[in-house]
């Protein structure tokens, strides 16, 4: 079975429950308060017209995919590893490898062409991928479009505002919860204007991560007046927006 076989096998049971509980959202999610049933149809892997850039593209090996190595002969070199988010897999004694975009074939003979620089003989090897498990990541409240993006790995809450199209110009960004897994008795509050230095104009301490399977909550002010510097808003915009960029 090819790694798009792979996907389409565990994306397809899901797509249809995933669809639904869109839809139901469309007229149901615009309210401020978040309840458990929208947070758990959602949370349901499926399909999304979002991406985070980890989504399937036919045979192509992806960001957070599984790969298992086995030479013949020589098991120095067997591991089992990831795709990290650079796009390298780690090999023993030959070190980084890019793999992100190729696919199990021109993988192989990449590793293969490795090799010859350790093993003089022929070179037998087994790559056995598994694909990373897709699942959404919701995101409710004060953005352009509220909507439940697959991803497979843990991205910026920068990249996930920027899927969403950016935050609403009332949206409430000191106060922005995420639910880990779609709990909603494990929430977490970003703050993100002490991200940002108004004197330095730059992050001055580590953007928060949102994991495949969180929900995002993006409130709306109280009180319709600006609650951050205009230049800090500014600032919390542009890196929305630029951070797919990265």
């Amino acid at each position: 079975m090819n790694i798009a076989n792979i996907r389409r096998a565990a994306a397809l049971g899901a797509a249809c429950t995933a669809l639904g509980a869109l839809l139901a959202c469309t007229s149901g999610c615009t309210t401020e308060a978040v309840t458990a049933e929208t947070a758990r149809a959602m949370s349901t892997p499926g399909l999304g017209p979002g991406k985070f850039g980890t989504q399937a593209h036919g045979d192509q090996i992806q960001t957070g995919d599984q790969l298992q190595l086995s030479v013949l002969g020589y098991p120095e070199f067997n591991t089992t590893t990831s795709v990290n988010a650079a796009g390298m897999i780690s090999i023993p004694l030959i070190g980084d490898l890019k793999a992100v975009g190729l696919t199990k074939d021109q993988l192989e003979a990449e590793i293969v062409a490795k090799l010859t620089d350790f093993v003089k003989s022929k070179v037998y090897i087994t790559l056995n991928l598994t694909s990373a498990t897709v699942q959404n990541i919701i995101v409710l409240g004060a953005v352009a479009q509220q909507n439940s993006y697959p991803n497979t790995s843990a991205v910026s809450v920068f990249q996930v505002l920027a899927t969403a199209g950016g935050p609403s110009g009332d949206a409430d960004l000191r106060h922005i919860k995420v639910y880990r897994n779609g709990d909603l008795g494990r929430e977490e509050e970003i703050d993100l204007s002490g991200l940002v230095s108004p004197g330095a104009g730059r992050l001055v301490r580590a953007t928060p991560m949102v994991n495949p399977g969180d929900l995002v909550y993006v409130p709306k002010a109280e009180n319709f007046v600006r609650q951050f510097s205009p230049f800090v808003y500014d600032i919390v915009v542009v890196l929305t927006l630029f951070a797919l960029v990265k």
